[in-house]
């Protein structure tokens, strides 16, 4: 009776083994090691490459279309890049979402009043280049490009600390 039992989840292990295939391995970004490499293109067709903001400082925004905290820090990440902009510091969105197409995000982008750039990425992509586990998620990459912060959800004390840091970074 219990062979029988060991056989079929043995069984039922296998399957799921070849369902679900090679499991990726997440990345593990740690403070100090250089920004994994991306390309990425805006709704306007311009192709955008971490080396796009060498010598500036970078808040890299991972979000969904279905994430409500990453529509509600929209508005607070967009003043941030008004306020220290003119200063070399950069905002980019990244938005993942299945079927989402370059009019889907730029219908996302007017209906949560965006106002930095923003580019379409693939969860996968996000979850094995940068360990995006879950959204909103922020990386904040010095002047060299190097990662600064790491930063997860959305609350008014992680807008502050994310602003801290990026006046620290400016100053450098």
């Amino acid at each position: 009776m219990i062979d029988r039992h060991l056989c079929k989840l043995a069984s039922i292990l296998t399957v799921a083994a070849i369902l679900l295939g090679p499991v990726a391995a997440h990345a593990a970004l740690k403070i100090g090691q250089p920004l994994p490499a991306f390309s990425v293109t805006t709704p306007g067709s311009q192709q955008v490459v971490n080396q796009s903001y060498n010598g500036r400082v970078l808040l890299l925004v991972f979000s969904t279309d279905y994430c409500s905290a990453c529509k509600a820090a929209a508005p607070d990440i967009g003043k941030l890049a008004g306020r220290y902009g003119k200063q070399g510091f950069n905002v980019l969105g990244l938005l993942s979402g299945f079927g989402m197409d370059n009019d889907d995000l730029k219908e996302y982008i007017k209906t949560y009043g965006v106002t930095y750039p923003m580019a379409l990425f693939e969860q996968r992509f996000a979850e094995e280049q940068f360990g995006v586990r879950s959204v909103p998620y922020s990386l904040l990459v010095s002047k060299k490009g190097a990662i600064a912060g790491i930063y997860y959800g959305y609350s008014d004390r992680t807008i502050k600390q994310i602003e801290d840091h990026v006046k620290k970074l400016l100053a450098e």
